[in-house]
């Protein structure tokens, strides 16, 4: 509605061809302007992962590039204690079940609040073979 009274033409610029505009109004908004600021922002927000990092930069408009936030992810040691570790076997053969009951998969899930039945845990069977 306040632009109504003028006259304009809109032209798309993307952002590909448009890298000057992108960087300026990146520096106009920035807080930080060095890796040290950064990995302390990192510290700051609990160190959240790449992608959640690299969203909430984007949306403070900083002046840091994915690398750059990759890469102080990456250097991060709280981030390297906490990340989980898989468990990658030698054998990577499956075990496939020729007969039933030859091997389950059990898993259960909860505490979960109180239903009217009193249930709070989810106990879950798979038999392989079905």
């Amino acid at each position: 509605m306040e632009l109504l009274p003028f006259s304009y033409d809109i032209k798309n610029h993307p952002g590909s061809e448009n890298i000057v505009a992108d960087t300026l109004s990146r520096v106009c908004g920035a807080a930080a302007s060095s890796l040290e600021e950064l990995r302390a922002i990192h510290s700051s927000l609990i160190h959240h992962g790449v992608q959640r990092f690299w969203h909430f930069i984007r949306s403070q408009n900083m002046p840091y590039s994915i690398d750059e936030v990759r890469r102080v992810t990456s250097e991060c040691t709280t981030c390297a204690k906490i990340k989980p570790q898989f468990f990658s076997p030698t054998n990577n053969t499956l075990i496939h079940a020729t007969a039933p009951f030859q091997c389950l998969s059990i898993d259960f899930k909860g505490p979960f609040p109180a239903s009217s039945k009193g249930c709070h845990y989810l106990f879950t069977i798979v038999d392989e073979y079905s």
